[in-house]
């Protein structure tokens, strides 16, 4: 979502980023970095854009809590979803696809059915 609010700038609107402290997981860290300025007009801690850092937030980062900030479209692979998918139905090479869209340390894997040839194909989609 394009006109959504990203005061930290990393990629993940305001409202599905309770990642303060920008380590790609929502925990006590980032409970205390709220915590440190409740009461304020916080831009980054401010998740519902109300223009104070509230109970409001703190609900929102409860419900976040234990997960990574997301989902949004720096989780996507290049080309969007169903990228890797299509480019092996138009016979890319397998290896080289799944090159390109591993991202980091972290892996989401789905397995992608595919016609390839004559038969069908599998492919884990890595991104």
């Amino acid at each position: 979502n394009a006109d959504q609010r990203d005061t930290d700038n990393d990629g993940y609107g305001n409202v599905v980023d309770a990642d303060l402290n920008q380590d790609l997981m929502v925990d006590f860290f980032d409970l205390s970095m709220l915590d440190s300025v409740f009461y304020t007009d916080d831009p980054d801690a401010d998740l519902n854009g109300d223009g104070l850092v509230d109970f409001f937030d703190l609900s929102m980062l409860d419900d976040l809590f234990g997960k990574a900030p997301g989902p949004s479209y720096i989780d996507l692979p290049p080309g969007g979803p169903g990228a890797v998918a299509n480019a092996w139905s138009q016979g890319a090479d397998a290896q080289q696809l799944v090159e390109e869209h591993v991202s980091g340390d972290l892996l989401e894997l789905t397995l992608v059915g595919v016609h390839h040839g004559h038969g069908t194909s599998s492919l884990l989609h890595l991104a």
